[in-house]
């Protein structure tokens, strides 16, 4: 399976019922972001810093490569908002976001909302884990170091609230694993250690490409389920994956391409199973328009 194309994202995604057994269950809370209070304590000085970053407005007369791109030295995001830089800096859905402004958001009304960032990183932590997705970076430290240019260039300060309510545990069902290793190590665009789900093709299966299972509990939360999804498979590595359900033009038409993904984890060979848990918003407390590079 290949990485998909601009074609095929889908900026609407539907949330849709589905028959899930019911129960409670007590677990930690497993994002790996920092904790407000320990961010504050140890201030984004204590934090791994890049060498250098470049931080300005995009262009919007200029086509961009959208997402994250990962070199072994260096990230690159182009065209994107500041609720993107913190969903990808603290790993989160963006549905656990609160206290946001207009000039934040994920479309802005003006487009000088958006921003490119190119930053290096110090080459004395190398190697990095060069794991990551379209918004989704896998190594701690690159996220910490995005962390620390939030709270310097934008002045980012926020603070977490907990509540219990719908979480949804993902885990194995018994059935064959049809999920394969993935060899894939290279996507041409996106660099080493690419990996997406979410994205369609005309005339083919939704699917996986080197997706770890971390990774698809993260956007069954963000694109379809709006609630924790905690991956309980034990299954580790990146995996490939293909559904017998072919995506059609009419799929596309609709917007509904998203509905053949909950279908597509049963045929994977694994299950959620609804649950009571904590639920975490971050809710932005202040932010500024970033100072100039």
């Amino acid at each position: 399976m290949r990485p998909p194309t601009a074609r095929t994202r889908i900026a609407n995604l539907v949330t849709f019922g589905v028959v899930l057994a019911f129960g409670t269950f007590a677990f930690p809370q497993t994002t790996p972001a920092q904790s407000a209070t320990a961010t504050a304590a140890q201030g984004p000085g204590k934090l791994p810093e890049f060498d250098v970053v470049s931080l300005k407005p995009s262009n919007p007369n200029v086509g961009h490569l959208m997402g994250v791109q990962l070199s072994p030295d260096r990230i690159v995001m182009n065209y994107e908002t500041l609720t993107g830089l913190i969903c990808v800096a603290y790993n989160i859905p963006f549905w656990e976001l609160s206290g946001t402004e207009p000039w934040m958001e994920r479309s802005p009304v003006d487009p000088k909302d958006h921003f490119d960032l190119e930053a290096k990183m110090p080459q004395d932590l190398a190697p990095y884990d060069m794991r990551h997705a379209n918004f989704e970076v896998g190594d701690e430290r690159i996220r910490e170091m995005m962390q620390a240019m939030l709270a310097d260039r934008f002045h980012l300060k926020f603070h977490r609230e907990t509540a219990t309510g719908t979480v949804s545990i993902l885990e194995q069902s018994g059935k064959p694993l049809l999920l394969v290793p993935s060899k894939l190590r290279y996507a041409k665009g996106y660099g080493e250690g690419f990996s997406e789900v979410g994205g369609a093709v005309e005339g083919k299966g939704v699917g996986l490409y080197n997706t770890s299972m971390p990774q698809l509990a993260k956007f069954l939360s963000e694109a379809l389920l709006h609630h924790p999804v905690i991956d309980k498979t034990g299954l580790d590595g990146g995996y490939d994956f293909t559904s017998a359900t072919i995506v059609t033009k009419e799929d596309f038409d609709r917007d509904s391409v998203m509905n053949l993904y909950l279908p597509a984890v049963s045929e994977m060979g694994l299950k959620l199973t609804q649950a009571k848990g904590p639920v975490e918003q971050f809710v932005i407390d202040h932010a500024e328009h970033p100072s100039e590079n």
